[in-house]
């Protein structure tokens, strides 16, 4: 459900700190791309690492690009971590 609310009020945070759609659309675009990359990674890697280090590993890179997303205004280094969130 997190996720849900997320995807929705991305967008609506960066228009309102005036990127263009395209620049949103963008962003939106290197967030489920690094997502999905991570995701493949984990997959693939996690069955030879402690679930509950990968779980915490996981929490804190969430907890870090939120924090980043509020504070950062610069267009490259959202792009980069929204890739890497």
């Amino acid at each position: 459900m997190g996720d849900g609310f997320v995807a929705v009020l991305l967008p609506v945070y960066l228009l309102a700190l005036g990127f263009t759609p395209l620049q949103v659309g963008i962003i939106a675009t290197a967030s489920l791309l690094g997502s999905a990359l991570l995701t493949i990674a984990v997959g693939v890697l996690g069955a030879r690492h402690d679930h509950r280090r990968l779980l915490l590993a996981a929490t804190s890179l969430m907890v870090a690009t939120g924090v980043a997303f509020a504070v950062v205004h610069d267009y490259a280094l959202l792009l980069v971590i929204a890739f890497a969130g």
